[in-house]
């Protein structure tokens, strides 16, 4: 059972996951303290608050059904608290992501619980806050009359308790958006235009540029040319002070539209140029769409067909590209998580049939032991046990392979490629995203068909590594280089070597050689060819091997896994393969680990 001690340690763990969270703003430090904190805890109050940054976390990543799981957590343990006011407001996190989620119905039901809870305890922040976030709900679903009501609920209580700050101006800008969408532009631009005062008089520049674009779109919708002309270049002023190249891309746009309306063909396609060369930059291919269709529609009423054909390919190619990134983002996901879940099948199923043969020999050998003369079940016995041990090894063999398998592809190390994957599309690197899951889905694809051999050719393993240390670089935000060196001698093709035999050791170098060092990491492979010996080395520059302290169970997971390995490899070999590993601190004035694999040298044509 967790002791107080225990707890004090799991606080003191909470304490440096929030400081992560909402001072640091270092959301994986925050979330591997918060989760490591849970480990320890045992007041209810905190164990609430560990999975509602842990939910937060998530939230932040865009991993919704894995927040959803932490809020859910913090939502039951709340309940046993029997807080209404802090029941509430897990259940409000609970609709928040719900409705991020799409889930509509679901988001409705636990605002409205929530409500109902703030309102018993006249809580105004929860009930404002609440209020605002059912009436945007309403707004995706278009129930605009409900918006409405909402909208206005939240609007009475943020007047009265923020006294018209930007709380109140958020909430302006939501009504507002719901009229426009309504087409009622009179109530819209009032409500954008106190939004707007406020946030002038609060000198918010950003949502101030936004709130004038925001009224310049209406009246660009009403017709109104010249008010719309005098709020977009008050949105162009401020975007333009403040550096913010997506404001001025929107608003360039919007010029652009203006300028078409007027017949001032050649000011449109001079705004819109902009507004293109503007998303260009920031990559923001939905936004590119919009304006290139903007431009066709310039070119052709300007009776230019050839700029506008020209366009019209370019708007086509953009759009299939817009809409095949995200396909192709979904195919190789569920690719990856199909040949995945094969693989895993594959393995269970072996299990299960080396289970049951060894199941067969133990009926087999009670039978014969109760008909069989001593001589003949000595024989059996001999017969059995030779069988057994066979049965053993390959069972031994098969949940090796499994652990490697695994050891490579944890879920974690899958969340975290996948996580910064999403987090390239969201800020529009297609790129940079089509790249790292392209590495990804190759090296998944090696991994599992290596995993098969019990020897592949060097340069199978060679393009593996390179894969691998390729994504990690990436997760690791470059923290290390890395080199591969092949001797002039070394034929890749021909020669052979157990699959994934450096990767453990790898692996260690990253998680843990460059944590306390000053200049940048560096992870050298090297193959040469001694004689008949292939020499594999693995060295790093990192802070050196650290040799478990005495009487600790702790032993290194590269270690125990080559090890084992080794063992089953070796049994049917005359030559052993066979490994050291190296303190350079403690051999020379270097830093960092070695590692050297000495493995007889075998070919595919010997």
């Amino acid at each position: 059972a967790l002791s107080a001690i225990d707890n004090d340690k799991g606080v003191l763990l909470l304490t440096i996951g929030n400081s992560y969270l909402y001072e640091i703003n270092n959301i994986d430090s925050a979330f591997y303290y918060c989760n490591k904190a849970l480990g320890f805890l045992t007041n209810n109050l905190k164990i609430i608050e560990a999975y509602k940054n842990l939910g937060v976390i998530l939230f932040y990543k865009n991993d919704f059904k894995n927040s959803l799981i932490h809020f859910n957590n913090s939502y039951n343990y709340a309940i046993k608290t029997n807080n209404d006011s802090l029941i509430a407001t897990r259940v409000s996190d609970l609709a928040v992501i719900h409705d991020y989620m799409a889930n509509y119905d679901k988001a409705i039901e636990y605002y409205l619980i929530a409500i109902s809870t703030f309102e018993r305890q006249n809580n105004k922040n929860g009930l404002a806050k609440t209020y605002n976030n059912l009436g945007i709900v309403y707004k995706n679903i278009k129930a605009y009359k409900k918006a409405i009501t909402y909208l206005d609920k939240a609007l009475v209580i943020k007047t009265e308790i923020y006294n018209n700050d930007e709380n109140v101006a958020s909430t302006y800008l939501n009504l507002a958006s719901v009229y426009e969408e309504l087409k009622d532009y009179d109530k819209a631009i009032k409500l954008y235009n106190n939004a707007f005062e406020i946030y002038k008089t609060k000198k918010i520049k950003k949502y101030y540029a936004l709130a004038a674009a925001n009224i310049a779109g209406v009246y660009i919708e009403k017709k109104e040319l010249n008010n719309a002309e005098e709020f977009l270049q008050i949105a162009i002023n401020t975007n333009t002070e403040i550096q913010n190249d997506l404001g001025l891309a929107s608003s360039y746009l919007l010029l652009g539209k203006l300028n078409f309306l007027k017949k001032d063909y050649i000011k449109a396609e001079k705004y819109l140029k902009i507004a293109l060369e503007l998303s260009e930059k920031l990559k923001i291919r939905q936004k590119k769409v919009d304006i290139l269709l903007e431009l066709i529609k310039n070119y052709q009423a300007k009776n230019d067909f050839k700029q506008a054909y020209n366009f019209q390919k370019l708007y086509i190619i953009e759009k299939d590209s817009l809409m095949n990134l995200d396909i192709k983002s979904k195919i190789e996901t569920l690719q990856i998580a199909f040949d995945t879940q094969k693989q895993e099948q594959h393995i269970i199923l072996l299990e299960k049939e080396n289970l049951l043969k060894e199941s067969k020999i133990l009926k087999n050998r009670i039978f014969f032991i109760a008909i069989t003369l001593i001589l003949a079940l000595v024989l059996i016995l001999v017969f059995i046990i030779y069988k057994k041990k066979l049965v053993e090894s390959k069972l031994k063999t098969d949940i090796f392979n499994q652990k490697l398998l695994r050891l490579q592809m944890n879920p974690h190390f899958i969340f975290n490629i996948l996580t910064s994957i999403q987090a390239y599309m969201l800020e529009n690197n297609a790129i940079k995203a089509s790249r790292y899951l392209s590495s990804f889905a190759k090296l998944t694809r090696a991994t599992l068909d290596n995993s098969k051999q019990d020897y592949i050719t060097l340069y199978n393993e060679i393009e593996t590594i390179e894969k691998y240390l390729e994504i990690e670089q990436l997760q690791s935000n470059n923290i290390f280089d890395y080199k591969i060196i092949i001797n002039e001698n070394v034929d890749t093709e021909n020669v052979l070597i157990p699959p994934m035999l450096t990767q453990p050791f790898i692996e260690n170098s990253i998680k843990h050689a460059f944590k306390n060092i000053d200049n940048k990491g560096t992870i050298t492979v090297s193959f040469i060819i001694k004689e008949s010996t292939l020499n594999v080395i693995i060295e790093d520059n990192g802070c050196g091997f650290l040799k478990p302290i005495k009487n600790k169970k702790h032993k290194s997971h590269a270690i125990n896994i080559t090890t084992e390995r080794l063992t089953i490899l070796n049994k049917h070999r005359k030559e052993n393969i066979n490994f050291e590993i190296l303190n350079l601190n403690e051999i020379s004035d270097k830093s960092g680990t070695k590692i050297i694999f000495k493995l007889p040298l075998m070919k595919i044509n010997k």
